[in-house]
């Protein structure tokens, strides 16, 4: 994320989180699985005392877009069915 040696801040994680869909980008989804594949890792690493807090652990994710089900008309199923059989 940040390089070098010093900690991951909240801020950075936040700015990696946005780089992921503006510049990189990824798709809101895809972006949220990246994030919560590091999300674990720090998590075991607060577990396990290796740092004190999880920078993830604020960070504001980018929102998937729900995408409305629309389902067939009745007859638009006949017409799928008659066509098939």
């Amino acid at each position: 994320m940040g390089g070098g040696r010093r900690s991951s801040q909240t801020g950075d994680v936040q700015s990696w989180v946005t780089r992921l869909t503006t510049t990189h980008g990824l798709a809101a989804s895809t972006s949220r699985t990246v994030f919560n594949t590091v999300n674990t890792v720090f998590r075991a690493a607060v577990r396990d005392r290796m740092i004190p807090h999880n920078p993830c652990a604020e960070a504001e994710l980018p929102s998937v877009p729900r995408k409305k089900i629309v389902p067939l008309a009745v007859e638009q199923v006949r017409t799928l069915s008659e066509r098939t059989s």
